[in-house]
C-alpha cells in the first residue's frame, strides 16, 4: 500500500486543550475504516502497530515525515490487541475470532496461528526475557504459548469471569493479569500458581501495566479508577468515566491514562499528581488503548471517537516542572475495626472513644461506622493530604459471622475487646476474631506483600471486677497471639480511653497505607457524604442529594460546568468503600448501609429457626419483614423498610449467601450454611474416586458460596441440605454428597462421595468445578486435594495412616489387609493428556457460566421487584394489542435482564382513564417501544406514539418476529434504525437495553 498522507491538519476540535503546552503534536495517522483498540511500539523501530474494529493490523513507520502505512494482516473478527517479539520482527495479534495470529513485520508474511482458547482474546503480551507469549481470554482463562513450536504451553485458571488483559514484568518471570472478576493476579509463570491477589477495584479491570522497573503495577478499571500497586500504592480519582487503558513513560516518571469520559490525564510518578489534560473525543469501547514510546519522549494517542492516532512529543523536564492542572487532594483512609463477642461493651467503649459521654448501651447490632480522626496538612498551594481513620464498631452475635467476612479487608488497626467478668472463658471469643481478621488480611495482598495488620487486646468494664485473672494469663494470650498491645479500659470511668485513643493514632502506619490521589471537589463531596451520614441522614434519591449539595456549597461550585457528572462519579467512589450503598433501583443512595446488615443477620438468623431446620425461609416473608427482629432496630417509616428490604435480599443473593428457590408458585430463600439437621445415615465408604480437600480460610463462606453456586449451575440438582453436608443429583439420577469437617479453627476437610458407578464425566467435572472454586476463594498455597488409595479387588479404602508411614519409608505400594492384592500408592486421579484438561477447564467454565447467569436472574428478580415498588418503569411498550403475546414474552425477557417495562395489561387499574395513564407514565417514562408486527400499526399505538412524541421522550422502533419483509413504516418513524426480532444477531434484547441506557459504555459481553 502507497504511503499515506498524514501531515498535520488544523487542530482538531476534541483534541484542543490550554493546559497540555507540554505536548506538541507531531502527526496524526488515519487510514482504518473502524473504531481502533490496543496500539503497541516496537521495541526496536519508530513503528507502531494498530488494531481495528475494522479486522486488520496496520504497521505505521513513523521514522520520517511521509509516515508509511501497511495493512498486515487480516482476522476473521475484530481485532483487540498486537504484541511485538523482542528482536521487532513478529506480531502477535488477538481477535474476536478466538485466535492469535503471528506475522513477520519484514516480509508480511503469515508465521502461525495459535488456537486454544474457546472465546475472544482480548490482550495478548509477548515477554522480552522469556520468549513466550501470553493471552487473556473471555473464557476466564490466560494462555502461555511458545511462539517457536506454536504451542500452548499452560492455560492459567484461577480468575472467575472473562480475563481482559496480561502484561509482563520486565523479568519475565511474574505476569499480571486483569478480569471482570474485579480482581488482578500475579502469577509465577514458571509455576502456574498465584502468588498473589490484588482486590481494590469496583468494577471490571480492563488494562494493566508495569513500570519499567517492575517495582509498580498500574490498572485501569470500569469503576472510574487508576490503582497503583507497590512501594508507593494508590488510587487515582479524577476521571468522570471507564478507564480503558494506561501506559508508564520509559524513564517511569509519568503514568498517562485514557478514559471514555474523553481526557488522557498525565500523572507524575512521585505525587500522583495531574500536571496535563489531552481532550481526545472517545468511543464507547473500553478496548480503545495508547502508549508510551519505550525510548523516547512520544506519546501515541486515539481521537475522534477513536477513529485516528495522534502523536505527540512531550519535554520530559518541562513536564516534570509543570504546575499541577488542578488542585491535588491526597486522601489515607486507615480502617480500625472494634471487634468481640456480643455484650463485651464495644458501643460503649466507641462512644467515649470519640468524646461522648458514657452511656449504658443494649448489644448493638449491625456495624456502626464513625469518623474517629481526621487530619489535613497542607503541602503546598496545590497539594494536601488528608489522615482519617474510620471506627468500625462490629457486631459480636453469632448471625452476623457470615456478613462480617465482607467486612473485615484492608483493616490497619484490630481492637479485639473482651469482658474481664465473663463467666466462660473470656478468650474463645478473642481466638475467633484474632483468626477471623488474619484470615481476612492474609487475601489482601499488595504486589509483593501481605499488607501488615497490627491488633490490640482490649479488656473492657474493668471498673465492675478490675482484672479477674492474673497478668500472667493475658500476658502470655498477648504473646502467644502476637498482639502489638494490651489495654484494660473502663467506657464508665473513662479508664485507659485517653491512652488507647493515642495509641490508635500512633499505631497507623500512614506511609504504608495505600494514598487516593483526588481533586479537592472529589474530596469536599465526600466530606459532604459523611457529613449527612453523621447527621443521621437515611434514604435519598441521588437527585436530593446533588440539590442538597449544591444548596450547601453553592458559593464555591461556580466554576464547575460538569459538576453532576463528578457528583455522580464520587458517589460511586464512595459507594465502592462501604460508606454509602447506592441499590440497584429507583436511583436510591442508604447513607447508613450498615443497616443492611442488621436486616440481612435478622433473615438469617430466622432462616435457622424456621422449616424444620432446613435453613430456608419464605421470599414474601423476608420482603414484607415478617421476622424477629427488635423494634428500636427496625425503621419506623414502613415504606422505607419494604425497599430496605428488597435490597437486603438482592444483596444476600449478590453474595451467593442465599439462593432463590422456585417451586410451584411458591419462592423461598435457602441459605445453605443455616441448615440444623444432621446429616442421618452413615457417610458412605470411602474409595478410588473419593476426592478430599484441605484448605484454610473463612471457611463458612468459602462453603456457602460453593454449595450456592453448585444449586445455581443446574447442572447437579439439590436434593437435600444438612448441617455440614449436602446431596445432589446429576440428569442421571448419580447421588453426590459434599461433606464438611471442621479441624481447628479457620481449617477444614471437605470430601466428596459419589455413586460407585459414578465413574463418567460429570463426576470429573463436579470434582473440577469444586476444586476451580476452592482455589479463588481459600488461603493462597493453602489447598491440597488428594485422592483415597482403595483396593481395586475389593474396594477397600487403605488407611491415610498407613498410607503416609508406606510412603515416607520410600514404598510405592502396599497390601491390602483385607485381599491382601498389592496396592498402588502412587497419586491418582490428578494426571490427565492435555486434551482432557481443556475439556474438563472448558467444563468448568460452562458450569461457571450457568452459574453467574442464575445469579443474574435472580438479582434481576429482586432489581425488578425494588424498580416496581417506587414505579421506576424503563420503558413504555406501545403496541398493537393483535400483538400483544410477542409483546409480552419480550417484556419477559426484559425483566428477566433488569429492565422494567410499562404494560397497559398490566399496570392499568380498573375504573383508570386509559389516557390520563399513558400520558402520567410517559412524562416519566422517557423511553418509548415501538412495536411493528405483521398485523400493522393500531389506532389505539398511532396514538399512544403522538402522545410520546409530545412529551419529548425517546422512541425505539422495533420489528417483531412476524413483522413482514418489507414492512410499512408509520412516516413519523421513516429513516430509523429499527431492532430487528426476525434476526439473532445483533441481539435485539441486547439493543433495546442500550438503547435504554443512552450513550453507555460498551459492556465486555457485547464484544465476546
Amino acid at each position: 500500500m502507497p504511503p499515506q498522507n498524514t501531515q498535520d491538519h488544523k487542530e482538531d476540535k476534541d483534541s484542543h486543550n490550554k493546559n497540555h503546552s507540554s505536548f506538541r503534536r507531531l502527526r496524526t495517522l488515519t487510514g482504518h475504516d473502524g473504531v481502533i483498540n490496543r496500539i503497541a511500539w516496537s521495541p526496536v523501530k519508530n513503528e507502531l502497530a494498530s488494531t481495528s474494529f475494522d479486522r486488520t493490523v496496520q504497521i505505521w513507520d513513523v521514522s520520517t515525515r511521509e509516515t508509511a502505512r501497511r495493512e498486515l494482516i487480516r482476522h476473521h473478527d475484530w481485532v483487540s490487541s498486537v504484541a511485538w517479539s523482542p528482536d521487532g520482527r513478529v506480531i502477535a495479534s488477538s481477535s474476536g475470532d478466538n485466535t492469535i495470529r503471528l506475522t513477520d513485520t519484514i516480509n508480511n508474511q503469515p508465521v502461525g496461528v495459535l488456537t486454544g482458547h474457546t472465546r475472544t482474546i482480548f490482550d495478548v503480551d509477548w515477554s522480552v526475557s522469556s520468549n513466550v507469549i501470553a493471552s487473556a481470554s473471555g473464557d476466564a482463562s490466560i494462555g502461555l504459548w511458545s511462539p517457536d513450536t506454536r504451542e500452548l504451553l499452560y492455560l492459567l485458571r484461577g480468575h472467575s469471569n472473562s480475563v481482559y488483559c496480561v502484561a509482563w514484568a520486565p523479568n519475565g518471570r511474574s505476569l499480571a493479569s486483569g478480569s471482570e472478576d474485579h480482581t488482578i493476579r500475579i502469577w509465577d509463570a514458571a509455576a502456574g500458581s498465584t502468588r498473589r491477589i490484588l482486590e481494590g477495584h469496583n468494577g471490571a479491570i480492563y488494562a494493566v501495566a508495569w513500570s519499567p522497573d517492575g517495582t509498580t503495577l498500574a490498572s485501569a478499571s470500569e469503576d472510574n479508577t487508576v490503582r497503583i500497586w507497590g512501594r508507593r500504592s494508590a488510587q487515582l480519582e479524577g476521571h468522570t468515566g471507564v478507564v480503558s487503558d494506561v501506559s508508564f513513560s520509559p524513564d517511569g516518571n509519568f503514568l498517562a491514562s485514557k478514559s471514555l469520559d474523553g481526557t488522557i490525564r498525565i500523572w507524575r510518578c512521585d505525587t500522583w499528581q495531574v500536571v496535563d489534560i489531552i481532550n481526545e473525543m472517545a468511543s464507547r469501547y473500553w478496548t480503545a488503548g495508547l502508549a508510551f514510546h519505550p525510548k523516547q519522549p512520544v506519546l501515541a494517542t486515539l481521537g475522534s471517537d477513536d477513529t485516528l492516532m495522534r502523536i505527540w512529543r512531550y519535554d520530559p523536564t518541562k513536564l516534570r516542572d509543570a504546575t499541577p492542572v488542578e488542585q491535588t487532594v491526597r486522601y489515607t483512609n486507615a480502617k480500625v475495626v472494634l471487634v468481640g463477642d456480643s455484650g463485651v461493651g464495644k458501643s460503649s467503649l466507641a462512644d467515649v472513644l470519640r468524646h461522648k459521654p458514657f452511656q449504658p448501651t443494649e448489644s448493638t447490632h449491625a456495624r456502626q461506622v464513625y469518623r474517629f480522626h481526621t487530619e489535613e496538612l497542607f503541602i503546598s498551594e496545590t497539594e494536601s493530604e488528608v489522615h482519617e481513620i474510620l471506627l468500625w464498631d462490629m457486631a459480636g452475635q453469632p448471625g452476623y459471622r457470615l456478613i462480617h467476612q465482607l467486612h473485615l479487608n484492608k483493616v490497619a488497626l484490630g481492637l479485639i475487646m473482651f469482658d474481664v467478668v465473663s463467666e466462660n472463658d473470656p478468650f474463645v471469643g478473642v481466638r475467633h476474631w484474632d483468626r477471623a481478621l488474619r484470615q481476612a488480611q492474609s487475601l489482601n495482598s499488595n504486589l509483593n506483600q501481605v499488607v501488615p495488620l497490627k491488633t490490640f487486646l482490649v479488656a473492657g468494664r474493668t471498673d465492675r471486677a478490675g482484672l479477674d485473672m492474673s497478668r500472667e494469663r493475658i500476658d502470655k494470650i498477648v504473646r502467644d497471639m502476637k498482639f502489638d498491645a494490651f489495654f484494660p479500659t473502663s467506657s464508665r470511668d473513662n479508664h485507659n480511653v485517653v491512652e488507647l485513643s493515642e495509641a490508635i493514632r500512633n499505631a497507623i502506619d500512614w506511609d504504608a497505607l495505600p494514598k487516593v490521589s483526588s481533586t479537592r471537589l472529589f474530596q469536599r463531596i465526600k466530606n459532604f457524604l459523611n457529613d449527612m451520614r453523621e447527621e443521621g441522614k437515611l434514604l435519598h434519591t441521588v437527585d436530593q442529594l446533588y440539590d442538597t449539595f449544591c444548596l450547601r456549597n453553592r458559593e464555591e461550585l461556580e466554576d464547575h460546568a460538569d459538576l453532576r457528572v463528578q457528583f455522580e462519579t464520587c458517589l460511586g467512589l464512595v459507594d465502592s468503600q462501604g460508606l454509602v450503598k447506592r441499590f440497584s433501583f429507583g436511583n436510591l443512595i442508604l447513607l447508613q448501609p450498615e443497616i443492611v446488615d442488621a436486616y440481612a443477620s435478622a433473615i438469617i438468623t430466622a432462616a435457622k429457626e424456621k422449616t424444620g431446620g432446613m435453613g430456608a425461609m419464605a421470599e414474601e416473608d423476608a420482603r414484607a419483614g415478617r421476622f424477629r427482629m427488635s423494634q428500636d432496630e427496625r425503621i419506623a417509616d414502613k415504606a422505607q423498610e419494604e425497599l430496605l428490604l428488597i435490597a437486603t435480599v438482592e444483596d444476600l443473593i449478590g453474595h451467593e449467601i442465599a439462593v432463590r428457590d422456585e417451586d410451584d408458585g411458591m419462592v423461598n430463600l435457602v441459605f445453605p450454611s443455616q441448615s440444623t439437621r444432621s446429616y442421618p445415615h452413615r457417610l458412605p465408604e470411602p474409595d478410588a474416586n473419593t476426592a478430599i480437600w484441605e484448605f484454610q480460610g473463612p471457611v463458612l463462606n468459602i462453603y456457602t458460596t460453593m454449595l450456592v453456586r453448585l444449586w445455581n449451575t443446574g447442572s447437579f440438582k439439590y436434593k437435600d441440605m444438612y448441617e455440614n453436608a449436602a446431596h445432589y443429583t446429576d440428569d442421571d439420577g448419580l447421588n453426590f454428597l459434599l461433606y464438611l469437617q471442621h479441624r481447628e479453627a479457620g481449617e477444614a476437610e471437605l470430601t466428596l462421595f459419589s455413586d460407585k458407578q459414578s465413574t463418567g464425566t460429570k463426576r470429573l467435572y463436579l470434582e473440577e468445578f469444586i476444586n476451580a472454586h476452592l482455589q479463588r476463594r481459600v488461603l493462597p498455597d493453602s489447598l491440597n486435594r488428594r485422592y483415597v488409595i482403595a483396593c481395586a479387588r475389593c474396594g477397600t479404602a487403605m488407611s491415610d495412616v498407613h498410607v503416609e508411614k508406606r510412603r515416607e519409608l520410600n514404598f510405592d505400594y502396599m497390601n491390602c489387609p483385607i485381599c491382601e492384592n498389592r496396592v498402588s500408592l502412587a497419586v491418582s486421579g490428578g494426571s490427565m493428556s492435555g486434551r482432557q484438561s481443556l475439556l474438563r477447564q472448558r467444563m468448568v467454565r460452562r458450569l461457571d457460566q450457568q452459574a453467574d447467569d442464575s445469579l443474574r436472574r435472580q438479582m434481576a428478580a429482586s432489581t425488578i421487584q425494588g424498580k416496581r415498588a417506587v414505579g421506576a418503569f424503563d420503558l413504555f411498550l406501545c403496541h398493537n394489542h393483535d400483538d400483544r403475546p410477542q409483546v409480552e414474552k419480550i417484556a419477559e425477557e426484559m425483566e428477566a435482564n433488569a429492565i422494567l417495562p410499562w404494560l397497559d395489561i398490566r399496570e392499568l387499574t380498573g375504573g383508570e382513564s386509559w389516557t390520563d395513564a399513558v400520558e402520567r407514565q410517559l412524562q416519566t417514562t422517557k423511553k418509548v417501544a415501538f412495536f411493528l408486527g405483521d398485523s400493522g400499526p393500531g389506532k389505539t399505538q398511532l396514538q399512544e406514539l403522538q402522545y410520546a412524541i409530545t412529551y419529548e421522550a425517546t422512541i425505539i422502533p422495533i420489528l417483531l418476529p412476524d413483522a413482514p419483509r418489507k414492512p410499512k413504516f408509520p412516516l413519523l418513524l421513516m429513516g430509523k434504525h429499527w431492532v430487528d426480532f426476525r434476526k439473532e444477531h445483533p441481539d435485539p434484547i441486547d439493543e433495546i437495553i442500550r438503547a435504554i441506557l443512552g450513550d453507555e459504555d460498551e459492556t465486555p459481553e457485547d464484544l465476546k
